[in-house]
């Protein structure tokens, strides 16, 4: 599969410019998957948040300025 995010396990992420993102302002995220697809969104399992898959589109490398 093709990695776009380049996110892997491991990874220390925070959400942004989502829903979401005002809930969880200054939360640091592990990564606790690989990607893959749902329809057309790229998704990954985070440790600390249950319920499922979280699309990359809206996390954000701790440590990068995207």
């Amino acid at each position: 599969m093709i990695n776009k995010s380049g996110l892997q396990p491991g990874d220390k992420v925070t959400i942004h410019t989502c829903a979401e993102a005002g809930k969880y302002k200054g939360k640091i995220f592990t990564v606790a998957s690989n990607t893959w697809l749902a329809g057309c969104r790229e998704l990954v399992l985070l440790k600390e948040k249950p319920g499922g898959g979280f699309a990359t589109m809206f996390l954000k490398k701790v440590g990068e300025s995207k």
